[in-house]
């Protein structure tokens, strides 16, 4: 009797020092990454790289400066619609106006107005985004998926998350937009892109309102880099 005690005593100390080293952090049940699994965006802000698996070529709408394009998907519960107007981008080592960059890598380097001094550039991309859901809810829409990418016959391949955002017509709530039905905004996001992508010649943004799609046709962003890089 007095050993099987001893050993009901000796597995509770077992459990307690367990749950404390849990608490403590010294022991991982679970893999604790804040990575999004949908979206790519590591909250860490480490330097690993971005990817997304490789989309089929049939999937892409390639939209240039002045086009329109459709993102429409189609859930148990609801449907996602929205109407795409891609405005302009541009491409510069000097930091552009108004848009506060969320962070910055340690390899980057910069002058004091912000402009970048090694072999990286600023790259922006401005569109106009409706909400066209049947549904008078509103819809939480989230530019932070947008990944900037090269693209061939195989399909797209995200490279770049993006580093800050200007929002005109509406508000961003925790990084998010909140848009009513026929509800319009202007979006314009901002990456820091490596010389080395940007010589690719086939550049865009993937217009990924929900995250990772592999199911339904998406509009590109396309950007056009000859004559930008020396």
């Amino acid at each position: 009797m007095k050993n099987k005690v001893v050993s009901v005593a000796t597995v509770v100390v077992i459990l307690i020092a367990v749950i404390f080293a849990v608490k403590l952090g010294r022991i991982k049940l679970f893999n604790s990454s804040k990575e999004d699994p949908l979206n790519g965006i590591n909250e860490s802000k480490t330097n690993e790289q971005y990817t997304y698996e490789a989309y089929s070529i049939d999937k892409m709408i390639l939209l240039n400066p002045g086009d329109e394009g459709d993102y429409y998907r189609e859930f148990k519960t609801f449907k996602s619609h929205y109407k795409y107007r891609y405005i302009e981008y541009s491409i510069s080592k000097a930091k552009p106006e108004g848009i506060d960059i969320d962070f910055y890598k340690e390899e980057e380097q910069k002058d004091a107005s912000g402009s970048f001094i090694d072999d990286t550039y600023y790259v922006t991309v401005k569109y106009l985004v409706i909400n066209m859901r049947d549904s008078e809810e509103e819809s939480y829409f989230s530019p932070q998926n947008f990944m900037l990418g090269v693209y061939d016959d195989n399909g797209f391949v995200g490279k770049c998350e993006p580093r800050g955002h200007v929002i005109e017509n509406t508000t961003a709530v925790k990084g998010s937009i909140s848009l009513k039905k026929d509800e319009e905004a202007v979006i314009t996001t901002c990456y820091c892109v490596k010389e080395d992508i940007l010589q690719n010649n086939n550049i865009a943004v993937q217009a990924c309102a929900m995250g990772e799609s592999k199911a339904v046709k998406m509009p590109y962003f396309l950007i056009e880099t000859d004559g930008v890089i020396e």
